[in-house]
């Protein structure tokens, strides 16, 4: 199970108060494999990746960042590794998200194209101290071999393009989306079409696989 892959393990923990990172360091500074990376994590994790790729990652992640964490995560290219992480539990419900729902964004097609997600329960509130003014979720996502041969980066801005505005079609973001990936509005819209998109229907109405369909022939370059 996850908690093997654990045990054992060195530990590094990212933390950008000054005054928390004094206290970890005093409370470990006996233990040879733990250690405190200063700062901002993200401007820091890369730097911190060894050789052999991404460890597990464990954690509570700062709502205010958590999604600009694993974006960052999933659109750096490096291979991933199974993380089991708490977040605020709207922000589950969005990485947890199919098709059609309320809560089915750009984030949750990003997040699905990478890993396997599932919920391993709520926390509520008073879990924690001081209490946040939120419930809370626990996460396991388990990185996979992504199908389809295109960029992460190319799926990113089409998707987030195309959810630009959520209640017009995605005909009436084209615009945004092709802005981003630098290119015509309409040559995105018949490429769209070719791969049988309905351009009238609005950009939650379409799965994961159309998506990186249409990443896949935008990253080689076929536009025809």
């Amino acid at each position: 199970g996850l908690g093997d892959v654990y045990k054992r393990q060195p530990v590094k923990a990212f933390e950008i108060d000054p005054a928390y990172a004094d206290i970890l360091e005093n409370w470990y500074r006996e233990t040879e494999i733990f250690e405190v990376v200063r700062g901002d994590v993200l401007r820091t994790w890369k730097e911190q990746v060894p050789p052999t790729g991404l460890p597990p990652i464990l954690g509570n992640l700062p709502y205010n960042a958590a999604s600009a964490i694993i974006a960052d995560l999933i659109e750096s290219e490096i291979p991933l590794s199974p993380m089991v992480i708490t977040v605020q539990k709207e922000m589950a419900e969005r990485m947890l998200a199919a098709k059609s729902t309320k809560a089915y964004s750009s984030f949750s097609i990003l997040c699905q194209s990478a890993y396997s997600i599932r919920s391993l329960g709520d926390l509520r509130a008073g879990s924690f101290y001081p209490p946040p003014r939120v419930d809370s979720t626990i996460l396991r996502l388990d990185p996979f071999q992504r199908s389809g041969n295109y960029k992460v980066g190319v799926l990113s801005k089409l998707v987030r393009g195309l959810f630009t505005s959520r209640r017009k079609t995605l005909k009436n973001n084209l615009l945004s989306a092709a802005r981003a990936l630098g290119m015509e509005s309409d040559t995105l819209g018949t490429l769209m079409e070719s791969k049988g998109i309905l351009l009238s229907l609005r950009p939650e109405a379409i799965d994961l696989i159309s998506y990186q369909d249409v990443a896949a022939a935008l990253s080689q370059g076929n536009l025809s």
